[in-house]
This record gives structure tokens, sequence and C-alpha cells, in this order.
């Protein structure tokens, strides 16, 4: 197992000549089924174990979970392994299999690699309970190819974890459309987006719109992300709330930074009623320290959130309007 592994899963650690990395991952459960992705038949043994040479289509590894439900199926993706996303609801071979995870195997760059490369090219989570976890998610692979909304959350349930994620290959082209590169739709209640990294080159703001947008997303989760890069207005932030109101949020530990000149806005909400808990957060923009649009927007409790607005500035304690010290 030593040449095929560099994670730590359930608590045990499965070392590949390094350090694992420590993500809360769903670890394999008594009748689950594994799938290494990018194998041959000679790497893999044992019960239980099956191999693939894709993730993707009809002979992928989505697809040999046969509509498997809650059955705790795990996908490795072999480090190195690289696979392209080329049409429109590219995961449709899924079916309705439900509660399996993607776990990516590596660190850094050695991680498997997902390539969004045409405009129309999408990944649908419609099902619930579908965890992406260490992998890295170029949804801008060329400035000649404008992805409009990579993935879509539909179902619950789902989370995105210590993922790498490129929302913008150059400083002219990122993500394009009003959703945003991920979009969470009013049924995907308790969607978690946690331990990401988030790079957008797009510093003009040209396309890459937002990171996330959330319509109705109910707890949704959000936990020690760092993203970076602009959106493509000064008061829409990388993390935008839109449509129906979402209830119970919680975005804390994270660094949210809108580099477009003269932004002021780093969370942003186009929907009154929003609420939860914002804290423990530092946001960057470009003007001013109150980068969370509050008020009748967001009812949220904030708490110990941090902004700056230049470089090499101490960052100002972010009070939000209507608020006292």
């Amino acid at each position: 197992m030593s040449s095929l592994t560099s994670l730590v899963v359930g608590g045990v650690p499965i070392f590949s000549g390094g350090s694992p990395v420590n993500l809360p991952v769903r670890s394999p459960q008594i009748g689950g089924l594994v799938i290494y992705v990018g194998a041959t038949a000679s790497q893999i043994v044992g019960d239980g174990v099956a191999y693939c040479n894709t993730l993707f289509g009809t002979t992928g590894a989505l697809a040999k979970l046969q509509g498997r439900t809650n059955r705790g199926d795990i996908i490795y993706l072999l480090p190195g392994y690289s696979e392209s996303i080329t049409g429109a609801d590219f995961g449709v071979d899924t079916g309705a299999a439900s509660g399996f995870s993607v776990i990516g195997l590596g660190t850094g760059t050695d991680r498997p690699t997902l390539n969004w490369t045409a405009a129309a090219s999408t990944w649908l989570l419609d099902t619930s309970g579908v965890e992406i976890a260490n992998c890295i998610l170029n949804f801008a692979v060329t400035a000649a190819t404008i992805v409009v909304t990579p993935i879509t959350v539909s179902a619950a349930n789902c989370r995105l974890i210590g993922n790498y994620i490129n929302w913008g290959a150059s400083t002219t082209i990122g993500c394009g459309s009003t959703l945003g590169a991920i979009a969470v739709t009013t049924a995907a209640d308790y969607f978690e987006f946690s331990y990401n990294y988030c790079n957008n080159l797009d510093t003009a703001g040209t396309n890459a719109i937002t990171l996330l947008s959330l319509n109705g997303a109910d707890f949704f989760k959000m936990i020690g992300n760092k993203v970076f890069g602009s959106t493509t207005a000064t008061t829409v932030g990388p993390v935008h709330f839109l449509t129906t109101l979402s209830s119970d949020v919680e975005i804390a530990w994270n660094y949210i930074e809108n580099l477009i000149g003269s932004s002021t806005i780093a969370l942003s909400s186009a929907i009154s009623g929003v609420t939860g808990v914002v804290n423990y957060n530092t946001f960057r923009v470009n003007s001013g320290i109150q980068p969370v649009t509050v008020s009748a927007n967001m009812s949220v409790t904030l708490s110990q959130n941090f902004c700056n607005n230049t470089v090499n500035k101490q960052a100002a304690a972010v009070l939000g309007a209507g608020t006292s010290a």
C-alpha cells in the first residue's frame, strides 16, 4: 500500500515516502466498495477492491457504483492521475449512487487533477452525500476557455474538502457565470466547503463573477479556506448569497479576498434574511474595512473578524453595519 497513498483515512496514517495529509475524510465502511482509479490490475489486490482507468464514463469508477446508496463506497484517485471534464453533466453515469467519496491520494502537485476543458463542462452533484477531497480542480485551464459553472450542488450533505481549486487561469480570464464557479441550490442543505485553497489569477475581475453562489443553502458550513482573487464587482464577494435566503450558516477561520479595483466587499448577499455566524475570518478588500454585507441582507452574528485593505498593514477589526463594539 505504500506506493499508493499519502493520506490519513479514518485516523489511520497511510504513507508514501513523506508526511501524510490529515484531512477529515470518510473512511471505508463495512460492505463499502473501494475503487482505485489510474491503476492496473497488477497494482490492486484484495477482496472488495476494484480498479478503473477513468473516473467518468460508462466504464469509469462512478458507473461502477451502480446506484448503490449510503454504502460507504470510496473512489481513490492515485497520485499524478489526470482526467478532463469535456461536456455537460459529465458525471451522469453516477446514476442514483449516493453517500460516496472521491478522494485524491498524494500531496501538493502530486495530487490527482481534474480539468474542465469546455465552456459547458459541468460535474453535477445531484445525489446526496457526495464528497470530493484532496484533488486539484482546474475550473479554468486556459485563457481561451471560460467555463460557465463547473460544479452545481443540488443535493443535501455534499462537501468539498482539502482541494486546490483554480477558478481563474490568467489575469483576464476566470469562470464566467452569474452563479459563479460553484453553484449551491436550495436542495443542497448541509453543504460543507472546508480547508480548500482557491486561487484566481483574474485580478481584473473580467469573468470571475464569484467562487461560491449560495441559493437557499441552509446549514452551509465554510471552515478554514483560503480564497484568493477578484470578482466582477466591488460589492460582490467570492462568497455570495442570492435568490433564496440561507439560514443557520457557519463561516469561520477563512481568508477571503476581493481584489478588483476599489472593492469594498468580500462576503456578500443580494437576499435579505441570511442567518448564522461569521466568526474568526480575515478579509481583504481594496477600500474600507467593512467587507461583509450585513444589516437587512445578513442577520448574522459577527465576532472576531478582521479586514485589511492594503499590503503590509495590520488588519482592523470588523464590526459591521448597525453593530457596536
